[in-house]
């Protein structure tokens, strides 16, 4: 009776090793699949067989367009502007200005847009020397509704910064 039950006790001890071993073995491969199972890079098969890795298909991204249009064009064209003049890039900013130093615009463009800035109306005239585009730009934080018009002109192909002009409120 004695050797039945020492006999029992290795069959089980040896079932409760396998267990374990099978059990911590699982927890290690949940431990090592847990950042892609949350990121969302694998998944396991759907059918459900279990231990398959099957790549999960990249979800379709929408590809960045250029913008068409010429207020887009414009558009795009200003953002860069205030974003190397933000960052401090002045020999960059140069290639956006007709004439002028990167000096006299950085700053102001620093100081207004530092709360944020949101764009008003697209404009077009026609000069002697070409079409002039612009865009109002009014700032955020202003204790009054601060704006400027910000005046492009195509040169070469690319549009140039030629005039900034503040916006004046309409008489009342």
């Amino acid at each position: 009776m004695v050797r039945d039950f020492i006999s029992t006790m290795k069959k089980e001890r040896s079932n409760l090793k396998r267990t374990v071993t099978i059990s911590s073995t699982l927890v290690v491969t949940a431990m090592l699949l847990a950042p892609f199972a949350t990121s969302g890079a694998i998944f396991l098969n759907p059918q459900g067989k279990g231990g398959e890795i099957v790549p999960k298909p990249s979800p379709k991204t929408e590809t960045s367009r250029k913008p068409t249009t010429k207020a887009g064009v414009v558009k795009a064209r200003l953002i860069e502007l205030f974003n190397l003049c933000k960052a401090g890039r002045y020999s960059k900013v140069s290639s956006y200005l007709r004439r002028g130093q990167p000096d006299n615009v950085c700053p102001s463009v620093k100081a207004n847009t530092k709360n944020g800035y949101y764009f008003g109306k697209f404009m077009t005239q026609t000069h002697p020397d070409g079409e002039v585009v612009a865009w109002e730009v009014y700032y955020r934080g202003a204790a009054d509704t601060k704006g400027e018009i910000w005046a492009f002109q195509l040169v070469n192909g690319k549009y140039v910064l030629v005039d900034i002009d503040p916006i004046r409120q309409a008489p009342q």
